[in-house]
């Protein structure tokens, strides 16, 4: 057995305990999805998560890859909420990919 992987595990095993969207772990990929039912409160509720996301990485000092990180919007009602981490804007991308994946479907 790898001690490497197990520990990574331990340590971000409270990375989703002070948000109220859903996460998805999988070794070191994490998805970050939300239903959007009222477009404006749950988009300004999935950025607020992603802001305690950031604070959690700055405290244990570790770093989400911007680059990997994407959004994807579903739904024909869907405004298209611009979604950041800090200061980036995060970039929209139109299949599943890995990482941080934030979805945001309209029902």
């Amino acid at each position: 057995m790898v001690l490497g992987p197990v520990l990574f595990l331990i340590f971000i095993n409270d990375l989703d305990n002070a948000i109220s969207t859903n996460v998805l772990k999988f070794a070191d990929d994490t998805k970050v999805y939300r239903v959007l039912v009222d477009n404006r409160l749950d988009g300004t509720q999935l950025q607020n998560d992603l802001d305690v996301l950031g604070n959690w990485a700055v405290k244990w000092q570790m770093k989400f890859n911007v680059e990997k990180c994407k959004v994807m919007h579903y739904g024909k009602r869907n405004i298209e909420f611009e979604y950041r981490n800090f200061t980036d804007i995060l970039s929209k991308q139109w299949h599943p990919k890995k990482i941080w994946e934030l979805s945001s479907p309209v029902i």
